[in-house]
Order: C-alpha cells, then sequence, then structure tokens
C-alpha cells in the first residue's frame, strides 16, 4: 500500500545527528537540564538517540508516558527515527507499548509508517497490539510497505 495515498495526521522528521541547532529548539537558547524537562530538548535527543541526554531528562518513572509537547509521547518518537535502543530503554522504564498518541497513532503505527521492522520486531515482543488501526482505519499490516514488516505483522 502506498501511504501517500492515504491521510497520515503528521509528517516525521527524523533529524540526522549535527543537522540541528539545539539553541533553536530550547527556550531562549538556554539548557534546560537541572530538574526541568524541556519538551523539545527531550524530543531532540529521542529523534538523535541520545540516550545519555534521555536519561537525564527522564528523572521520575512516569516520564516515560508523559504526553510531551505536539500530543505524543517519548515512545512514539523513538518508533518514528528508528531508534531501537531509545526504544528499549523506554520499554524497560515501563514505557506504554500501546499508547495513543494525540492522532490515535501507536508507536506501532509510527515504526511501521516509517519502515523501522526492527522496532515494529522489538514493539510486537513487548506485546504491541498489531490489530490496532490508525485515524486512517488501517491496522499496521494493511498499512504496511515493507514485506520485511508485513512478514513480522502476520
Amino acid at each position: 500500500m502506498n501511504l501517500s495515498n492515504t491521510i497520515t495526521p503528521y509528517i516525521s522528521k527524523c533529524p540526522v545527528a549535527g543537522e540541528l541547532d539545539m539553541t533553536a529548539v530550547m527556550d531562549d537558547g538556554e539548557n534546560m537540564a537541572g530538574g526541568d524537562m524541556g519538551d523539545k530538548e527531550l524530543m531532540w535527543a529521542l529523534k538523535n538517540g541520545d540516550l545519555d541526554e534521555v536519561k537525564n531528562l527522564l528523572v521520575k518513572a512516569e516520564d516515560v508516558n508523559r504526553t510531551l509537547e505536539g500530543g505524543r509521547k517519548p515512545l512514539h518518537y523513538a518508533a518514528d527515527c528508528g531508534q531501537t535502543e531509545m526504544l528499549e530503554f523506554l520499554l524497560s522504564k515501563g514505557a506504554d507499548v500501546n499508547a495513543p498518541d494525540k492522532h490515535g497513532i501507536t508507536p506501532l503505527l509510527s515504526a511501521t509508517y516509517e519502515g523501522h521492522a526492527t522496532c515494529v520486531k522489538i514493539l510486537l515482543e513487548k506485546g504491541a497490539d498489531k490489530n490496532r488501526k490508525g485515524p486512517d482505519g488501517l491496522s499496521a499490516l494493511e498499512a504496511a510497505e515493507s514485506e520485511a514488516i508485513k512478514s513480522l505483522l502476520q
């Protein structure tokens, strides 16, 4: 199935390391470490696979399931960008494998839409519901373009 013909409520942009100037995503260019968890700083670290920074920013257990700016949870960002180590860390800290974002997209759907077979495999092993449908009415299997992902979802 060609996803360009379906409506999805987000367009993922996973930055390439070094592509983003962190001062552009932090309030007034100031470092938000030291107790304040800036959503933009956390989202940047999740997308770029900066596990040490994510560990510093997720100080409380409930933070792994907190809805971030933009209506998504940390697991969605890791799944979107194919960050397998990040995905495993978040799941080990109790991230809800089936948590929907504000559009009803689960981490499994995010990984499927972006073609990240390893993330799909990890999420399924951790109990992701492969039958949940996204806002377009399609399950992960119905939305998958990759044969590798389709075989994991069958």
